[in-house]
């Protein structure tokens, strides 16, 4: 939950901690508090940093909004609305989502989605020819299963696609397969081991220097 304040006064315990005009989640309260240097003067002169807390969060809890972010996006709060976003990378915005494929008009995109049936277990992807580009209209995968687009879409149907993984281009992967939506690593390159979920393969050179 998030919410955005504008010189919302902040009294706690008689002790005036003066205005917040932050954009604030409750995973963001810890942070706050330990870097906002009206609060940490006070705490630091014996103010309750417990009480502190609990009565940002509950302002937080009385005016924000729960809030939920679409992939390839990353937070960015407004007046407006304390739950926007933008998205990152290559990302675009459409329709509501971040999406790294195409973004058709509303109606165009409706009637792709309505005319990529495929059957129950397999899911409706974007098709690619071999010079590249897209040849339309889309594939049916098993993305449970299918290695080059394992957990959902790598070539994205529409907006509405879920995002999947191409575990054979995992780095330092040699045997590896798609279970159940998720990349599942037996084998890694010289260099590499298997992470401890097996999900991919980690530079052996990196751990010694971490």
């Amino acid at each position: 939950m998030c919410a955005k304040f504008d010189d919302t006064s902040l009294v706690v315990d008689n002790v005036d901690y003066g205005s917040i005009n932050e954009c604030l989640c409750h995973s963001d309260v810890s942070e706050f508090v330990a870097t906002d240097a009206t609060i940490v003067q006070e705490i630091s002169s014996g103010a309750d940093e417990h009480a502190v807390t609990n009565a940002i969060n509950n302002l937080i809890s009385a005016k924000g909004k729960q809030c939920t972010y679409p992939d390839h996006s990353v937070p960015s709060c407004t007046a407006d609305d304390p739950c926007g976003f933008v998205c990152e990378g290559s990302a675009q915005y459409c329709h509501g989502v971040c999406t790294t494929g195409e973004c058709y008009p509303p109606a165009y995109e409706n009637t792709i989605r309505k005319n990529a049936w495929c059957p129950a277990g397999t899911t409706a992807c974007g098709a690619y020819e071999r010079r590249g580009s897209n040849s339309s209209p889309f594939e049916c995968i098993h993305t449970d299963t299918d290695l080059e687009s394992c957990g959902g879409c790598t070539t994205p149907l529409d907006s509405l696609s879920p995002t999947g993984v191409d575990c054979s281009q995992l780095p330092g992967v040699v045997d590896v397969k798609c279970k159940a939506g998720a990349c599942v690593v037996n084998r890694c390159s010289p260099g590499y081991m298997r992470a401890a979920d097996n999900s991919t393969c980690v530079s052996t050179q990196l751990l010694q220097q971490s």
